[in-house]
């Protein structure tokens, strides 16, 4: 399983985001990181999650088993980051979907050997017992990436939207609440 400095991490660079820049210091300075991210970070995770999901490819639901599969699809999340600077995550869940990095950047050619010495791999599929199977890699087939990527300029303009919305509740002194 990766450890989390070894997960890639995306970070959102879009031209014009000089005017966003400062809404946010501007926002930091006068309303709360969770209005900042209710208003804001989050919906434009949101977007990002949104996007990723619907790139992720689906298998079949059943398992051998009869029992219902869970997919990749399902464990991507958009949620709160660091209360004290009002940033959002979206992401995979990497307890719930291990092999997350491995369907976004591919595999190389591998053998798969038994995790006892001296035991034989049992093939379902196949019927077979075997000392070791050369597994002949996986193509990649990214979707957060791509989703990170196409979802920029929606993403600068919520965050534009979203900011501008909260600067001018807290200044009006509307009611908000967190």
């Amino acid at each position: 399983m990766p450890r989390i400095k070894d997960v890639a991490r995306i970070r959102v660079n879009v031209k014009g985001m000089e005017e966003v820049r400062a809404l946010m210091k501007r926002a930091k300075g006068i309303a709360a990181p969770r209005l900042i991210q209710k208003y804001a970070t989050l919906p434009a995770a949101m977007l990002v999650r949104d996007d990723a999901k619907r790139r992720v490819r689906r298998g079949p639901g059943i398992d051998t088993r009869g029992n219902r599969r869970k997919h990749l699809e399902e464990q991507i999340f958009a949620t709160r980051g660091h209360s004290r600077d009002g940033s959002s995550i979206a992401g995979v869940d990497y307890i719930k979907a291990p092999h997350a990095h491995l369907v976004e950047f591919g595999t190389a050619p591998h053998i798969i050997r038994p995790r006892r010495r001296g035991r034989l791999l049992w093939i379902k599929k196949l019927r077979l017992l075997l000392p070791f199977v050369n597994h002949p890699g996986a193509e990649a087939r990214p979707f957060l990436k791509p989703a990170a990527r196409r979802t920029r300029p929606a993403v600068k303009k919520q965050l534009e939207r979203g900011l501008r919305r909260l600067l001018f509740d807290v200044i009006n002194r509307r009611t908000v609440d967190v």
